[in-house]
C-alpha cells in the first residue's frame, strides 16, 4: 500500500505539472506569460515578485451550478544560480463566469507570488494546467537582485500604475472594481485577492508571503 500511495502521489496533477515545468524547454499547449520584478522593502530587504497570466479564451469552461467554470492547477519554483530550489508554490484555482460569452470576453487569469530573497541571480519556473482539457503551459525567466549594501544607486524593476476615474462618491471598493478588470490570485490562498491600492496611483501590489 505504501508503494501504491507513492505512485499515486507521483501521478497527481501537481507532480505531473512540476515534471513538465522542469523540462528543458517550455510547453506551449496553454499560453502562459511570465513577468519577474523586484522591490527593496525597508523592513525585509529585496522582494522578488512572480506574476503570470493565462488568457481566459484558451481555458475549458463547463457549466457547474449555473455558472461557466474552469479549474486550473498552478505551480512554480524559484532557483538560485547554483540550481538550489528555494521558494515553491502550488495552487488550485477555480474561475467562474455567468456565461460562456463573459468567460471569453478578453480577460485573463492573473496569479502572483512574492518572496523575500538575498541578492543574487535567480531563475523562476512556472506551470499552469487546465484540469478539464489536460492542456498545460510553462514559462521560465531569470532576474538579478542587486546588492544594495554598498550604497550605490541601483534601479529596481519599473512598475506602472493607472489613476482611477475621479468620483466624489466613489469608495475604495468602487475604485477597486473600476481598475481590477481581471481576477488576481495571490500566494497560496484559494480565493481572489484584491490588489493593494496606492492612494496616489491606485497601483496594483502583491502582498509578500514567505522568505527564502
Amino acid at each position: 500500500r505504501e508503494g501504491q500511495n507513492e505512485n499515486d502521489a507521483q501521478k497527481s496533477p501537481v507532480a505531473e505539472l512540476r515534471k513538465v515545468m522542469l523540462a528543458p524547454y517550455p510547453t506551449r499547449d496553454l499560453p502562459v506569460s511570465l513577468n519577474l520584478s523586484f522591490l527593496n522593502t525597508p523592513a525585509k530587504g529585496p522582494m522578488l515578485s512572480t506574476a503570470l497570466e493565462v488568457p481566459n479564451e484558451v481555458l475549458s469552461f463547463v457549466p457547474v451550478d449555473g455558472k461557466q467554470t474552469a479549474v486550473l492547477t498552478v505551480v512554480g519554483n524559484v532557483f538560485d544560480d547554483k540550481g538550489n530550489a528555494g521558494g515553491a508554490f502550488n495552487n488550485r484555482i477555480t474561475v467562474t463566469a455567468p456565461s460562456i460569452e463573459a468567460a471569453r470576453s478578453g480577460t485573463v487569469v492573473k496569479y502572483g507570488y512574492p518572496i523575500y530573497v538575498k541578492p543574487g541571480l535567480y531563475q523562476v519556473r512556472v506551470g499552469v494546467r487546465d484540469e478539464t482539457s489536460g492542456h498545460a503551459g510553462t514559462a521560465q525567466g531569470w532576474i538579478e537582485i542587486p546588492n544594495l549594501s554598498s550604497g550605490q544607486l541601483k534601479l529596481s524593476s519599473l512598475l506602472l500604475g493607472a489613476r482611477a476615474p475621479e468620483s466624489p462618491t466613489a469608495n475604495s471598493s468602487a475604485i477597486t472594481s473600476a481598475i481590477t478588470e481581471d481576477t488576481v490570485w495571490w500566494g497560496k490562498s484559494n480565493r481572489p485577492m484584491a490588489p493593494w491600492l496606492d492612494e496616489s496611483l491606485k497601483s496594483r501590489w502583491f502582498a509578500p508571503s514567505s522568505g527564502w
